[in-house]
Formats: C-alpha cells, sequence, structure tokens
C-alpha cells in the first residue's frame, strides 16, 4: 500500500488479523519482542490545540471505559504527544505569568503616583486591550504556545508606556491648579501626537514580519501590530474617561504632586 496510513486499519477476521500481527512484529518501534508493549501510532489532519486536546480526550474517555487486567493504555510522544504535553504546561503557567506581570505594573504604577486612581486609569485600558488580543488570536488562528504567550506579556508591558505619557501630564496640571476635564485636555494636547506617532512607528516596525515566508514571525508581526494599536486606542480613549470618572467620585482633598522630572 505504499506506506499509506489511510491503510493501515486493523482486519476484523481471525486470518487477516494474525497476518498483520505477524508484519507488524517485524517493524521497529510497533511491538516489543516479549508483547508486552504494542505502539498505536495516529495520524492527525492538523496539529491545532483543538485536534489535540480531543484525541486526548477520546483516549482518555476510552481507557477509563475499556478496562482489562494486566493492560494499561498510556498517552506516548510523537509530535502530537509533545505538543499536548507543551499545551498543557502553557495553560498552567498563562495566567499566573500575565498575574506577576500586571502585578509588577500595578506596583510600580502606585510607587511613583501614590494613587489608586491612577493605578485604575493605567491597568485597566491595559487589561481589556490584553482581551481583545486574546481574541485576534482566536480570529487568526494563532495558538497560545510557549513562543506566543512571551509576545503577549511584552505587548503589555510596551502598552503600558502609551498611558504614562499622557497620566503624566494630567498629574502635572492637577498639580497646577486645573480642573480634571482641562487637565485631560491639555494632557492630550501636549502628548497626545508623540503617543500616536509612537505607537504607529513601533506599529509599521512589526508589521512588516507578516511578509515574512516564516508562518511564526509573519503571525507574530500582526499580533503585535494589533495589540501596540489597540493599547494606543485604549490609552487615548478610555484612560482619559477613567480618570475624569474617578476624579469625580473620590475627589482630591490636598494637592497633587507633580512629577518633579516633567517640570523641565
Amino acid at each position: 500500500n505504499e506506506g499509506n496510513p489511510k491503510m493501515n486499519v486493523v482486519p476484523s477476521d481471525p486470518g487477516n488479523y494474525s497476518g498483520l500481527a505477524v508484519e507488524v512484529g517485524r517493524m521497529r518501534g510497533y511491538m516489543r519482542k516479549d508483547c508486552s508493549m504494542t505502539a498505536v501510532h495516529l495520524f492527525l489532519t492538523d496539529h491545532k490545540a483543538a485536534t489535540i486536546n480531543r484525541v486526548i480526550d477520546q483516549v482518555k474517555a476510552f481507557r477509563a471505559a475499556e478496562t482489562l487486567e494486566g493492560v494499561s493504555i498510556r498517552l506516548a510522544a510523537g509530535n502530537a504527544g509533545v505538543l499536548a504535553a507543551v499545551n498543557d504546561e502553557v495553560e498552567i503557567s498563562e495566567l499566573p505569568m500575565m498575574l506577576y506581570v500586571y502585578a509588577a505594573i500595578v506596583l510600580l504604577v502606585f510607587m511613583v503616583y501614590r494613587d489608586f486612581r491612577a493605578v485604575i486609569a493605567c491597568c485597566l485600558p491595559l487589561t481589556v486591550g490584553t482581551f481583545i488580543g486574546y481574541w485576534f488570536m482566536k480570529e487568526l488562528s494563532i495558538g497560545l504556545t510557549v513562543a506566543t504567550l512571551p509576545v503577549m506579556v511584552l505587548a503589555v508591558g510596551i502598552g503600558v508606556d502609551y498611558a504614562f505619557y499622557i497620566y503624566n501630564r494630567l498629574q502635572y496640571h492637577l498639580a497646577h491648579g486645573q480642573p480634571i476635564v482641562k487637565a485631560v485636555e491639555h494632557a492630550i494636547m501636549e502628548v497626545g501626537m508623540a503617543t500616536i506617532f509612537t505607537a504607529i512607528t513601533l506599529a509599521v516596525g512589526v508589521a512588516t514580519w507578516a511578509f515574512s515566508a516564516l508562518k511564526f514571525q509573519a503571525d507574530m508581526g500582526k499580533l503585535l501590530a494589533f495589540m501596540f494599536i489597540v493599547n494606543l486606542v485604549m490609552a487615548m480613549t478610555a484612560l482619559p474617561a477613567l480618570a475624569v470618572w474617578l476624579e469625580k467620585i473620590f475627589p482630591r482633598r490636598g494637592p497633587v504632586k507633580a512629577p518633579g522630572i516633567l517640570d523641565h
């Protein structure tokens, strides 16, 4: 059958089954000489996480339903097996890694501004942008792997810079006695163009990766460019809205300390 995997079927009649068992015994990697192990090879249409998970679930269900004394069914390696193990580890480490990144950002924002309003205004839009990025990955069938997970973390770390640009100037104008609406307006007028220029420059730079012959590099170029623009939009829209809303709900009782580096 020229090695076509579609022809590797198990016959139902005893005669052909016996003949096949003899041939399988002669092939390395399929059966041990003492018959203590027999390998079952599955040829998958693709290596997407959904396909691998479906196969793993079916094997586990069969193992639980069909029990035989002295016989154990174990999940082995192969390309799909290795990917399944990697996907399990990524699934376990995804949430802690993102929590560590956001915890570091929240801590640094609070240390700089000493204000919970700043933490909410800077970090909440970033969180929404991250979930939008997950939606983008799903639409483009970009799997979350050991390679793509650090890229998402990188996008979060760079995206928070846009919030710092705007909130720094906002704090400066509030410290000089301006009302919150005017302070936001002046902050956007002063650093809005620089923020947009920075985000577009970064996005265009990584967007050129989309023309790469390597699928991973092309996907990461699209993902990073999208995340840079999404974080820009969130910083230019959601951050000012949150800043005004929080200021009206929790008005400041004392003078605002402006970041000293911006006085120059």
